[in-house]
Order: C-alpha cells, then sequence, then structure tokens
C-alpha cells in the first residue's frame, strides 16, 4: 500500500504525493505545473528540495563513493501511476524542516481518475506500458463521515490526482474523499427493482419496495435464470446424442420436458425464497401490488384487491423493467403466438417452432430447442444473425446452427403471421409460406413506464425510456431510474450495478457509471462472450486499430472437450495496444471474457495480457494467443 503525503505548500511548492514507486510533485509554476520524479526511498523526505525557481524538484541522497556528502540531482519527468487504492496520510512539510509534521491518523482511499489517459514509450521496459499526465485539484474535504470520532475539527485540503484517461474510455469518478452523513430515517421507495433495496437497506435507510408480480424480475422468473437452466438441460441432451464417439452409447434416450420444466420452476422458487428471506432480514417493507408516482414524493400502491396506499418518501428509485414487444400486425393469441414469457411455461415440446428474430434471445431459444429435437426455423429481419455483435460471431453462429440442422432465414421480414387450426403459419417477404406449431416473437423489448405517473412528477422520458444521468438521476432531483426502463443497457447485470449506483448516490457515495466497459454473453452452445467494441464500431468511430483471432481447432482444452467451433478475437488500439473490444466463441466463453473486462477498466493495454501467465490446459488461454499473435510475436501460426 503506497503513502498519499500532500498538503497546501508555502512558496512554489504546492504539494508532493508519494508511493513505493513515483512522486508527484505539484509545483505553482505556470510553465511547471506538475512533474513525476521517481524516489528511490520515498520515505526521507529531507533529502528533497525545490529550485530556486519553482520549476523542479531536487533530490539530495549521499554520494556512492562519498557517503558523507550530499549530492543534488536533479530528476527526469518519467514515471507512471499504478495504484488506485492508496493509504492516506494528511502531513505538513515545510521546507525548512527535515521531517514532516503528522496532521491527521491515516486513512484508507480510492482514488479514480477524472479524465482520459495519455498512453505513452516508457523506457527500459519495452515493449510499452502506461503513462500518465496528471494535475492537481485543491479542494476541502472530510474523514470517513461514517465515523464522527476520526473527523477533524478542521476543514484541511487535499491534493486530488488526476489522470488523463485514454479518448477511447470513458471518464470515471473523482477520488471519494467525502460523503454526507446518513439519514438513518431517511425512506426510500423502490418501485421494482429489490436489489436496489437490498443496497439501501444495507446503509441503514428505511425501505419501501413495491413489487406488483414476482420478487427477482424479469431475469429470475422469466428471463437468465430459468433459460440457462433449460439450457444447461438441453446441453446434457446434446452430449448423450453425441456420446457415441466419445465411447458413449444410450440404446434409447427419452426426454421429459415436463420434468425439466420442473426442476426450472424448482430453481426459480428457490432463487425467490432466497430473495425474500433477504428483505425480511433487512427489515424492507414489502408491498404487493402496483406503483404510481402522484408527485415528486408520493407513491401510490394499488394492492391485487383493488386497495390503495400512499406513501410518503423522500426519494424514488423507478426500477419498472421492460416486456417483450410484439408487433401490433402479429396476433395477440399468445397460446400460439409466444413471446419469451409464455414460452417457458409449456410443458410439451413442439414439433416445429418458427422463432422471429435472430437477436441474442432468438439464438439462445434455438438452441434450447434445435438440442432438445425440435425442428427450428429462425427468421432474422436484417442480414445476419447476431446483428448487433462483431461480423466474425456472426459467422460463427450460423455455422454452427446450419450444423445443428437449424433454418435461418437473413434479410427476411415476416409479412404475416396468422394462427391456424393446427398451430401457426407464416408468409415470409418473397412468398415463402412457413408452418408451425408455435411461433416465438423476440423482437425486442420495450419499457415498462405507461400509467406510473411519469408525467405527474415531472419526469422526463423518451419513447417510455426514462432519461438518466451518470448518477441514474432523473431530471427530478430525488427520483431515480435503473434497470431496463433507462434504455441504457438492457441486462440484468447491468441494472444492477444501477442499483448500486442510485443507492450510492442517495446515500450521499459518490458514483457513477458511463456504460463504456460491459461485458455481455449469448449462452448458445459454444457460448459467445464479449466486451468493448467490435470492428465495425472500431470502423466507424475513425479509430485506427488492429485484431487478430485465434481459433479454438488450435486450442488444447477445446480439442480436449472435443469442442473446436469459434475463436477468440482481440480488437486493440494500433499506436498503443490499448484494448477496444473482446470476443470470445467457445465453452464457458461467458465466463472467460470477465478477464477481458478488468483489464479494459484498468486500462491494461495487449501487452500486459501477453506478460500474464495464463493456465493451462484453459479456454481463456486463448485470449493470451490471440494477444501473442496480435503483437507480432505468435507461438500457434
Amino acid at each position: 500500500m503506497a503513502s498519499l503525503i500532500c498538503a497546501i505548500r508555502r512558496n512554489s511548492l504546492l504539494g508532493l504525493v508519494f508511493s513505493d514507486c513515483f512522486c508527484l510533485v505539484v509545483l505553482d509554476n505556470p510553465r511547471h505545473r506538475h512533474q513525476l520524479v521517481p524516489v528511490v526511498q520515498p520515505n526521507h523526505l529531507d533529502s528533497l528540495r525545490v529550485t530556486p525557481d519553482g520549476s523542479h524538484l531536487i533530490q539530495t541522497r549521499p554520494h556512492h563513493d562519498t557517503p558523507t556528502t550530499d549530492q543534488h540531482q536533479v530528476v527526469p519527468i518519467v514515471h507512471r501511476l499504478e495504484r488506485h487504492h492508496l493509504a492516506v496520510t494528511l502531513r505538513r512539510l515545510d521546507i525548512d524542516q527535515p521531517q514532516p509534521t503528522t496532521l491527521l491518523p491515516p486513512v484508507v482511499l480510492q482514488v479514480r481518475p477524472l479524465a482520459k489517459p495519455v498512453l505513452a514509450h516508457r523506457q527500459q521496459r519495452p515493449p510499452l506500458t502506461r503513462h500518465h499526465h496528471v494535475h492537481h485539484l485543491v479542494v476541502p474535504f472530510e474523514l470517513d463521515p461514517l465515523d464522527p470520532a476520526r473527523r477533524p475539527t478542521h476543514r484541511p485540503h487535499i491534493l486530488l490526482v488526476e489522470t488523463n484517461r485514454h479518448p477511447l474510455l470513458r471518464p470515471q469518478n473523482n477520488l471519494v474523499l467525502a460523503a454526507r452523513d446518513l439519514r438513518p430515517d431517511q425512506v426510500v421507495a423502490v418501485v421494482q427493482r429489490n436489489r436496489a433495496a437490498l443496497h439501501l437497506a444495507n446503509a441503514k435507510q428505511k425501505v419501501a419496495l413495491i413489487e406488483n408480480k414476482h420478487l427477482g424480475g424479469t431475469c429470475l422468473n422469466v428471463g437468465c435464470i430459468p433459460t440457462k437452466a433449460l439450457l444447461h438441460d438441453s446441453e446434457l441432451v446434446a452430449g448423450i446424442r453425441n456420446g457415441a464417439a466419445r465411447g458413449v452409447n444410450v440404446a434409447k434416450m427419452t426426454i421429459d420436458f415436463a420434468k425439466m420444466m420442473q426442476r426450472k420452476n424448482q430453481v426459480i422458487q428457490r432463487l425467490q425464497g432466497g430473495v425474500r428471506s433477504l428483505v425480511k432480514s433487512r427489515k424492507i417493507d414489502l408491498f404487493e401490488g402496483t406503483g404510481k408516482l402522484t408527485g415528486t414524493n408520493q407513491v401510490e400502491v394499488t394492492t391485487a384487491d383493488g386497495q390503495t396506499q400512499t406513501l410518503e418518501t423522500d426519494n424514488i428509485i423507478i426500477a419498472t423493467g421492460s416486456a417483450p414487444r410484439v408487433p401490433g400486425v402479429f396476433p395477440a393469441d399468445r397460446t400460439k403466438v409466444m413471446t419469451s414469457d409464455e414460452i417457458l411455461s409449456i410443458n410439451e415440446l413442439p414439433k416445429k417452432l418458427l422463432i422471429v428474430g435472430g437477436g441474442y434471445i432468438g439464438c439462445e431459444f434455438a438452441t434450447l430447442f434445435a438440442e432438445l429435437g425440435v425442428e427450428v426455423v429462425v427468421v432474422e429481419m436484417l442480414d445476419r444473425l447476431l446483428p448487433m455483435q462483431d461480423q466474425d460471431l456472426s459467422k460463427a453462429l450460423a455455422k454452427v446452427f446450419k450444423n445443428a440442422g437449424i433454418t435461418v432465414h437473413t434479410s427476411t421480414g415476416v409479412e404475416k403471421l396468422e394462427v391456424t387450426r393446427k398451430g401457426v403459419q407464416a408468409t415470409l417477404s418473397g412468398d415463402v409460406t412457413v408452418p408451425a406449431d408455435l411461433a416465438l416473437v423476440c423482437t425486442g423489448r420495450g419499457p415498462v413506464s405507461g400509467d406510473m405517473g411519469l408525467e405527474a412528477a415531472g419526469v422526463e422520458s423518451d419513447n417510455g425510456f426514462v432519461l438518466i444521468d451518470e448518477q441514474c438521476r432523473t431530471n427530478v432531483a430525488n427520483i431515480y431510474a435503473i434497470g431496463d426502463v433507462t434504455g441504457k443497457v438492457q441486462l440484468a447485470h447491468v441494472a444492477s450495478r444501477q442499483a448500486a449506483v442510485a443507492a450510492n448516490t442517495i446515500v450521499g457515495r459518490q458514483d457513477s457509471e458511463d456504460y463504456a466497459i460491459v461485458p455481455s454473453a449469448v449462452y448458445t452452445h459454444p457460448e459467445i462472450g464479449m466486451v468493448g467494441l467490435s470492428e465495425d464500431q472500431a470502423r466507424e468511430q475513425g479509430l485506427k486499430f488492429k485484431t487478430a483471432a485465434f481459433s479454438m481447432q488450435a486450442s488444447g482444452m477445446a480439442t480436449a472437450y472435443g469442442e473446436t467451433e469459434g475463436f477468440a478475437k482481440l480488437i486493440v488500439g494500433e499506436e498503443f495496444g490499448e484494448i477496444l473490444g473482446a470476443h470470445l466463441m467457445c465453452p464457458h466463453a461467458a465466463d472467460a471474457i470477465h478477464e477481458i473486462a478488468v483489464l479494459m477498466k484498468s486500462e491494461c493495454t495487449v501487452h500486459e495480457l501477453v506478460a500474464t501467465i495464463h493456465g493451462h490446459p484453459t479456454f481463456s488461454e486463448a485470449l493470451a494467443e490471440v494477444a501473442e499473435k496480435i503483437t507480432g510475436h505468435p507461438i500457434h501460426g
């Protein structure tokens, strides 16, 4: 843990920031506002002196040949800031005093950059690493507000370190030094998002949670969890069906789909019970009904039996989520023309399934039902599957679907969809008809915000999506929104992050989210994981980049599994090697992609990825392989 030593200085020296590898010197000089100075022994503060003109810091230390003689040395402005977590001690260091005077006890703080990084070559450590240009900002601060005993009676100043971050990466937060006092009696109404309620309850807030369906929301009940439970079952079925090549011979395999659905429901019930237990243990007031804003501080709750109750609250979090969108020209019969909600409640497999929409939801259901032996037809209006993802992923998945016997129509619209006595019949562009037992419509999701009273509270929205800032605050200061209803990124883990941001902001902790680095996955078989930019997106932004891919056919682990479909792909900046995006297709890709997400969040380059030891054999070592390839030192190919 490094030491951060800073104070208001007299003369031209404004501040010093020490770590075990650098010293930041802030000078009150228009031409030399700051410099980074390597320090051999950072705890020897008596060896530091300022030059007469105030432009440089002189480090004096004993000469190697004559230990009793001081050697004055002007140290160059080259080094790096490596840590974001520092143990902080505030000290006053006078130029004419050999030792600093400690003013306050140490406290652990988190340094988060404010601006954008500047990458540059580092001497004596090829090929590349990070550098930061550091500026200063002096602001008043308080110590930990949760511990009044440690709070200073006066208000000293501290030097904030601001790092220039790379233009490709969004700015993050300021150094978190102080938060306003928490109000244990503060009331917060959360409309349909239990995770936000739990964050607030942990912060000793009084919380009311309004839920009109099931605790856990879409993800737990009709989204992420039930689909993954069924996809795991279908993967087992596919493995048994193809087991002969591995020496696993099953004379006759039968599928009890009703049993699968029963297990899926048990998974949901178990997790629901866990959520309900958390809500109860955190003493959150649960109102099972529908919430409607009647003002900036009032929420009207209507229960299933029609009774109403008005809650008075200091803050409101809107988390009503989204619902499947179905084109108005399609039949309203949800027994045969279904969405992702209804199809998770069927108890009998159809013989043929028509899926309208080739995005990630449609592709996951196509994988699930095809592996269970259903004839699947996918119709996508755009020119490829997964049209929002990297084109190489789309091409690879199209090949996987073809091998699995899934029929795919791209650049094709559904001109007519009607319910028949035997099921459904779709008329596609080009006058092609497709009969099926069921139709599954996966054409996107829209916000659940109608009749919520947004207008009554003065909350602004755009096509139903509630507009928010980086703190998840709406245009009304005490009303927040999180999750799919904001239209930012419709993923459960993004909603969870937003829940933390909103809760932290409410209780006075500085936090924000810019959605620049969001890992995501498509749970086909093999899985797909991705983070950052696709190749097309990097090109559209006018970035200079290079890209490389590593085929899973050269992976030892993929070969051992017999799962050689797929690849690892990196997109990096041409000049500095910053990681712009990564795309992975292999078993467990949804897990492995987080390595790249952490590297990107930490502003590491592809060279740090190359220098990191990866376990063998693993699927994730393909990321190191492609990193070596993109830096010009491939082992395979």
